[in-house]
């Protein structure tokens, strides 16, 4: 008996990934931050289940990392690195391609600072593109209750409101970012800023960049960004 024209139809390559998603929903936590005595999900762990997912349905991936912002520390001070990675997803049966972007800042005292902001990219990268679940907030110690009072002090400070006359912290300018999104001339160029203008949330600056980053995105695309 011949197959029909659905039968022989090949899987998409979303149809795969949102197989992969429903796998790898939730990743158990395998390490302890000994520092604030909290367990969390490590790379490792999410990568590796990620990945095993992905190839058994045949999906390549590929990536691609441009360093968004670097401080270089002093003797006492921790060099900081942050960092936007592009994973794109083949299918190596239909050769469909999906792309997703994710931030990762990381901070050492040595030399890895670049490696550490690029494995928390990589780790939430996957982790917005699958809504994977290790059931904490990443930004917050679960046991707040174990932790220091100089740490709880921390903790509430950063959770306040900026203080409009002292400014708001940001490692980017409007200028600089309505420069880059004037002169995208490729979605996947504009795409690069999505990541970066994310970091002006919270100021007068964002909501200005945001309507005009979809002004340029239709303006390069068309109405529905095609």
């Amino acid at each position: 008996m011949s197959k029909t024209k659905e039968e022989e139809k090949p899987q998409s390559l979303a149809s795969k990934l949102a197989e992969v998603a429903k796998e790898v929903a939730y990743v158990q936590k395998d390490s302890v931050n000994s520092f604030q005595n909290y367990k969390y999900a490590s790379a490792e762990a999410v990568l590796s289940k990620v990945n095993e997912a992905l190839t058994s349905r045949g999906i390549a991936i590929s990536s691609g990392v441009e360093l968004v912002n670097y401080h270089q520390g002093g003797p006492k001070e921790s060099s900081n690195a942050i960092v936007c990675i592009t994973l794109r997803f083949v299918d190596g049966a239909t050769n469909e391609v999906l792309a997703v972007q994710g931030l990762g800042q990381g901070a050492d005292k040595s030399d890895k600072a670049v490696m550490k902001a690029n494995t928390a990219a990589l780790k939430y990268c996957y982790a917005n593109a699958f809504t994977i679940s290790w059931g904490d907030d990443p930004e917050v110690p679960n046991d707040l209750d174990k932790t220091s009072a100089k740490t709880k002090k921390r903790i509430a400070s950063s959770k306040a409101s900026p203080d409009p006359a002292k400014g708001f912290k940001t490692v980017f300018t409007r200028t600089q970012l309505e420069e880059e999104i004037s002169t995208a001339k490729l979605l996947l160029d504009l795409e690069k800023v999505k990541g970066k203008i994310v970091t002006m949330r919270g100021t007068d600056n964002y909501a200005p960049l945001v309507e005009m980053y979809k002004s340029r995105m239709n303006e390069i695309g068309g109405p529905n960004g095609q």
